[in-house]
C-alpha cells in the first residue's frame, strides 16, 4: 500500500522562513544540552517554558509544544503588532478622510435657503438631544467625542501579557530523555531527573507509558506528532511540521499482549462501529487512519513500568486502514483490464 503525499497549506511559503521541516531542525540540538539546557516547569499537567527567547527555539526545532496564546506557533506578538499597525493605518485614513470632508463642505457654495434651515433645525435638535443625554449621564465623561468612542487609541496598552510555549507530557520527556536538551523542574525549581520525571508523568497520566511508547515510535521516524483529539485518535502525524502541511495519518493506540490478544486492563480496545466511523471522518477530512498496537513485555506488569529503560522491551506493529468503496475499485480494475 502507498503512502499519499502531504498536502502542503497554502500559507507554508510565509511560514517556512520562520521555521525548518522536520526532522532537519535537530541538527541545532546539540546547542541546548548540557549546561545550555533549556528549562521547562511541570504544572501539574503539562511543562512550561516561560522564556521568550527560548519558546521559538523549542518550536523551531521540530514543531514541539504549542503557545498558551496561539493555536500551535507562538506567534503572539506577531500578531498584535500586525494589528496594532492596521489600527494606526485606520487612524490616519480616518483623519484624512475627515480633512476630504471639510474641504468639500468648505468648496460647498449657493446653498438654498430652504437646505440651510433645514440643516439648522437638524443642528438644533441633535443638540437638544445631546444635552439630554449629558444631564441624565452625568457621571460620565462630558468631553466625549464620537470620535474619539470609534477610533482605536494610540496609547500602549497597560497590560502585556507573556506568551508561554505548552509542551504536553509526551514532547516533555521527548526533549529530556531522547534529545536531552531540557531539564525539568517541580513547581518548587527542583531539577528532575529522569527516573523522577518517569515516575511523576506515570503517575499523573495513566495511559502515559503506551502514549510516550508511540510518540518516541514516530518521532524517531521524522514524524511531527501532535495530540489528535479533535480528530478522534490518540495522536496525528505531520510530515514536516503543523504550519507547513496538514496531517497526514490518525493514530490509534491499542494494547495488546505477546499471546495476540487485546489487554483488556486498558480498555482501548477499537470496536468496529468506532472504526468505521473514524474511518468516514478521516476521508472526510483527507487524512487515514492507522491503528498502532504495542506489545506489551510479558515481564513487564501493566502498572509496573518503574523506568525508562524497560521502553527497549516494547515492540510496536502499524496497520494502515483506508475505507473500501466499491465503485473506485471496480474503475480501477477497468483501467487495468485496459492497458
Amino acid at each position: 500500500m502507498e503512502l499519499r503525499p502531504p498536502k502542503v497549506k497554502g500559507v507554508a511559503r510565509f511560514r517556512a522562513e520562520r521555521c525548518v521541516p522536520y526532522p532537519e531542525s535537530l541538527k541545532n540540538v546539540s546547542n541546548y544540552r548540557g549546561p545550555n539546557a533549556i528549562i521547562g516547569k511541570y504544572n501539574g499537567s503539562n511543562v512550561v517554558i516561560d522564556n521568550p527567547e527560548l519558546t521559538h527555539v523549542v518550536y523551531n526545532l521540530g514543531c514541539f509544544g504549542k503557545g498558551s496564546l496561539s493555536r500551535g506557533e507562538p506567534n503572539y506578538y506577531l500578531r498584535e503588532s500586525a494589528r496594532k499597525e492596521k489600527c494606526l493605518h485606520l487612524i490616519k485614513t480616518s483623519d484624512e478622510l475627515i480633512k476630504n470632508m471639510e474641504s468639500i463642505s468648505d468648496n460647498t457654495e449657493n446653498k438654498s435657503e430652504s437646505a440651510v434651515n433645514s440643516e439648522k433645525c437638524v443642528l438644533d435638535t441633535k443638540t437638544n438631544v445631546e444635552e439630554v443625554k449629558s444631564n441624565s449621564d452625568g457621571d460620565k465623561d462630558t468631553d466625549a467625542t464620537p470620535d474619539d468612542l470609534c477610533l482605536p487609541s494610540e496609547e500602549a496598552e497597560k497590560f502585556e501579557f507573556q506568551e508561554t510555549l505548552h509542551l504536553n507530557l509526551e514532547e516533555a520527556y521527548f526533549l529530556s530523555y531522547g534529545l536531552g536538551c531540557l531539564e525539568i523542574v517541580d513547581l518548587f525549581d527542583k531539577k528532575l531527573s529522569l527516573q523522577e520525571a518517569w515516575e511523576l508523568f506515570c503517575e499523573s497520566q495513566d495511559d502515559f507509558v503506551q502514549k510516550y511508547v508511540v510518540y518516541h515510535y514516530y518521532r524517531s521516524k521524522g514524524w511531527v506528532v501532535k495530540p489528535g483529539l479533535k480528530f478522534g485518535g490518540d495522536f496525528i502525524l505531520y510530515k514536516w511540521g503543523s504550519n507547513i502541511t496538514h496531517a497526514s495519518y490518525i493514530v490509534v493506540i491499542e494494547v495488546m499482549r505477546q499471546d495476540g490478544n487485546i489487554s483488556e486492563d486498558h480498555q482501548q480496545a477499537v470496536s468496529w462501529t468506532k472504526f468505521i466511523s473514524l474511518n468516514r471522518m478521516a476521508e472526510t477530512a483527507g487524512k487515514e487512519v492507522i491503528l498502532c498496537r504495542i506489545v506489551w513485555p510479558q515481564d513487564v506488569l501493566f502498572k509496573d513500568v518503574h523506568s525508562p529503560e524497560d521502553l527497549k522491551k516494547f515492540s510496536v506493529e502499524e496497520i494502515l486502514t483506508r475505507r473500501w468503496i466499491s465503485s473506485q475499485e471496480r474503475e480501477l480494475l477497468d483501467k487495468e483490464e485496459i492497458e
